[in-house]
C-alpha cells in the first residue's frame, strides 16, 4: 500500500506540472495573439497551441481533481445513510469510476494509436502527441483513485491503511 501511495503522489505532481504548463502556454499563446493581432499580424500555429494546451489542460486537471477529490459528487442520499453503509456506496462508486477509468484508458490508446498519421492543421504535428495525454491522464486518474479505493477498502475492514 506504501509504494501505491507513493507512485500515486509523484504522478499526481506529474499531472500538476503538466497542468501548470499547460495553462502558461495557453495563457502565453492567447496574449501573443492578442498583441499582434493589435498591431496587425497573426501567428495562426497559437490556434493550435491554444487548442491542444486546451486539450491538455482539461485531462491533467481531471488527474489532478482525482487526486484531490475535488471531482462533483451528489451525496443527497449518501447522507442519511450509517457509517458502514455509506462506506459501501461510496466503495460502489469509486469501483465505477475505476471500471470507467479502465475503458477510458483503454480507448485513449487506441486514439492515440489511430490518430499517429493525423496532423494539426497549422503545427503539422502528429495528433498523437496531443492524444496521448488521454490515456496519460487516465492511467494517471486510475493509480490515484485505485489507492483510495484500496485505503477505504482497508478501513471499511477495519485494517490499518498505511
Amino acid at each position: 500500500m506504501a509504494w501505491l501511495s507513493r507512485v500515486s503522489a509523484v504522478l499526481g505532481k506529474v499531472a500538476e506540472a503538466v497542468l501548470v504548463f499547460s495553462f502558461t502556454s495557453m495563457g502565453v499563446a492567447i496574449m501573443t495573439q492578442i498583441c499582434l493581432r493589435a498591431a496587425g499580424y497573426s501567428f495562426l500555429f497559437m490556434e493550435d497551441v491554444t487548442s491542444f494546451g486546451c486539450f491538455w489542460l482539461v485531462f491533467s486537471g481531471a488527474a489532478v481533481a482525482f487526486r484531490d477529490r475535488s471531482h462533483v459528487t451528489v451525496d443527497l442520499l449518501v447522507t442519511y445513510l450509517g457509517p458502514k453503509p455509506r462506506q459501501v456506496v461510496e466503495l460502489v462508486a469509486q469501483a465505477s469510476v475505476l471500471v470507467f477509468l479502465v475503458l477510458f484508458t483503454w480507448s485513449g490508446v487506441r486514439l492515440t494509436v489511430n490518430n499517429v498519421q493525423q496532423y494539426g492543421m497549422q503545427l503539422r504535428i502528429s495528433m498523437a502527441y496531443v492524444y496521448v495525454l488521454l490515456p496519460i491522464g487516465g492511467a494517471i486518474s486510475l493509480v490515484v483513485v485505485l489507492t483510495y479505493f484500496w485505503r477505504d477498502v482497508l478501513r471499511l475492514l477495519g485494517r490499518d491503511a498505511a
